[in-house]
């Protein structure tokens, strides 16, 4: 798995460097042309820039600038002694200016960064070395810190903690430690929370049954006066539209101050699966409801929020036009014509048409024709087919969750479990979610938004939140566990996003127990940008390395362009090719079944990735191959 990963970070760091000269800095440049008055042209990285210079230089040389000042005029002093060619004297030289000791390690690292004309201040370059000299892995510290000054992150403890744990551990590793860490604790809430959302996060089946489970998440909430559940249940079917919060929180707390109630629950032993509380008071027998969950999970499709106030819009100007008629103004269809262009250009109908029912999407496919080909002269549509139409709209609009109901819902279908049949891709979507939306990777951009938006964050309880408080509060067992666990997420999340001008790029290590993965999983994403700063699902590129259990070091490719994807899947199995021409329709049928059409499906020897990442750096850094640090 190491050689499929071997240009370690250089999707992450393809990011280019910041050369925009800062007071105080020290960056190499090349006096490019000499002008009057000891002015120059010097080149700084990628961009050249007028400057003033200190002292006199040649032209075609290079030098090591420290800049004196940015304003009004560029002014750059030339270390002494120091052309920037990265020899071995003007390195020690250098040290020596610095102030830091002269050894091996110290002169490799300053070396590497004159080399790739990183700029960089004096107290970063102290404080990087300071932290290379404590590094028990010399070498990999170096390659970390020379990253840190590519992307500039700050220079601190945390920060390299971070991005060395991710480097140097397996998600599912960790997950496995704490998960025998905490079985082996005495019963408290915190505690089982934390137990409950490992097992769902492994994917694996939890010591408690459903009812336990179910029991232990409606306790908490209505204890909080937290409605997330309640109204998930209402948008189900299964509470009705006349039961009020109270009413339910009322319901339960009465239970729960009895002696058989949540008590019960909590201290019920790992291993004693079935001994739920006696007669909690679920609005329907927990069967039914998770079947109603299941169903409403079904429903959830792939459009976002933006796709869905844009097609709230358009229905309420169609009702307004149903309304007036023959008495339509200009300005009415022409906003009505304008909204659908919107639609017709973020996707959104093609996006819906795979999960409506054969006869709506009929009525759907043949809307959307009537208008592609009359949209110019305005079509003409009878009341009754616009009526169909926004009817199916309004169906699908209410049937989509908020954000926090989904995460809600992700959480009671992982707690149904026990309950539910799904099929193989929706365990598999369920089991990603799960990781993605409780790991923790999204709680400062949650919290961020909550506070833009003027709105309470999310309830959610995520494992770096709950980890967080257990260590505030001195409950965690072994507290150098969970600080690894919430390194390894910190470092994650550092470097699992890169936003260029046109395209985004993704990096993600998620546990491979979800897949039967002997290691973890890795997944590059990369794509257009969208306007909401999303990945384009239409036109981008994705890559998994996966360890498997019988086929071993495993790589597939998914290039898709405008919803047409072709796979090319690496591996050394002698039974790759047979297997992929024998689930070729198997691939091809899914894929339709969500909007999407198989235009290849290829194998290929895994050498021959290997090879042309090796041969073909700048292509390598351009389509994101490789995923960790």
């Amino acid at each position: 798995m190491r050689n499929l990963l071997s240009g370690i970070g250089q999707a992450i760091q393809a990011k280019a460097v910041q050369t925009t000269p800062v007071q105080g800095q020290m960056m190499s440049g090349k006096v490019v042309e000499l002008m009057p008055d000891n002015r120059a042209i010097v080149q700084l990285g990628k961009q050249k820039v007028h400057a003033q210079l200190e002292t006199p230089l040649t032209k075609g040389n290079a030098y090591l600038f420290q800049v004196e000042r940015t304003d009004p005029l560029l002014l750059l002093k030339a270390i002494k002694g120091t052309p920037a060619s990265s020899g071995r004297n003007d390195i020690q030289q250098l040290l020596k200016q610095l102030g830091v000791p002269l050894t091996k390690h110290n002169s490799l690292f300053l070396k590497e960064i004159l080399q790739q004309n990183i700029p960089f201040q004096k107290t970063e370059v102290k404080n990087a070395l300071a932290l290379l000299e404590g590094a028990s892995d010399k070498p990999l510290a170096r390659q970390i810190l020379v990253q840190m000054f590519q992307k500039r992150f700050p220079i601190r403890s945390s920060i390299f903690q971070a991005l060395t744990t991710k480097q140097t551990t397996e998600f599912s590793s960790v997950l496995n430690q704490l998960q025998n860490q905490f079985n082996d604790e005495q019963k408290s809430v915190s505690n089982e929370k934390i137990r409950v959302l490992l097992s769902q996060m492994k994917g694996a089946g939890s010591s408690l049954s459903s009812a336990d489970l179910a029991v232990q998440r409606i306790t908490t909430e209505v204890s909080a006066g937290n409605d997330t559940s309640f109204q998930l249940f209402k948008r189900a079917g299964i509470v009705k539209e006349e039961i009020s919060f109270t009413k339910f929180q009322q319901t339960w707390n009465q239970w729960a101050g009895r002696a058989e109630g949540v008590d019960a629950v909590i201290q019920t032993h790992p291993g004693a699966k079935g001994t739920s509380a006696q007669n909690p008071p679920f609005p329907q027998p927990l069967e039914t409801m998770s079947t109603q969950l299941k169903k409403l999970f079904d429903q959830q499709l792939p459009v976002t929020d933006k796709d869905l106030k844009t097609l709230s819009q358009w229905l309420q100007t169609t009702e307004r036009m149903l309304h007036y008629q023959s008495g339509q103004s200009s300005n009415l269809r022409n906003q009505w014509t304008s909204q659908f262009n919107e639609l017709s250009r973020r996707r959104v109908f093609e996006k819906l048409t795979p999960f409506l029912p054969p006869q709506e999407k009929v009525i759907l496919n043949d809307f959307v024709k009537q208008m592609a080909n009359q949209v110019s002269k305005g079509p003409e549509f009878s009341s009754g087919q616009l009526e169909k139409v926004v009817q199916m709209g309004r169906q699908i609009e209410g049937s989509q969750l908020p954000s926090e109901q989904r995460s809600a819902l992700i959480d009671w279908m992982s707690r149904s479990s026990e309950f539910l049949t799904l099929k193989e891709k929706d365990m598999m979507l369920l089991k990603l979610k799960t990781v993605m939306d409780f790991s923790g990777f999204s709680d400062e951009r949650r919290l961020s938004s909550s506070w833009q938006q003027g709105t309470n964050p999310a309830h959610e309880s995520t494992l770096k939140t709950l980890l967080l408080q257990g260590l505030n509060d001195g409950t965690t067992p072994r507290p150098e566990t969970a600080k690894q666990m919430l390194h390894l997420l910190n470092g994650i999340q550092l470097t699992s996003h890169v936003d260029q001008q046109h395209t985004l790029q993704m990096a993600l290590q998620i546990p491979g127990d979800i897949l039967g993965s002997l290691h973890d999983i890795h997944m590059n994403l990369e794509g257009r940008n969208t306007q909401e700063g999303t990945i384009d699902p239409d036109f981008c590129h994705i890559i998994f390395y996966l360890d498997l259990a019988n086929l071993k070091e495993t790589v597939i490719d998914l290039n898709i362009m405008d919803r047409r994807i072709a796979i090319t899947v690496f591996n050394n199995s002698p039974k790759m090719e047979w297997l992929a021409h024998q689930y070729k329709d198997s691939v091809r049928e899914g894929l339709s079944d969500v909007g999407y059409e198989l235009s290849s499906l290829v194998t290929r020897q895994t050498h021959e990735r290997q090879t042309s990442s090796k041969t073909n750096k700048d292509e390598e850094r351009e389509e994101g191959v490789d995923i960790r640090v």
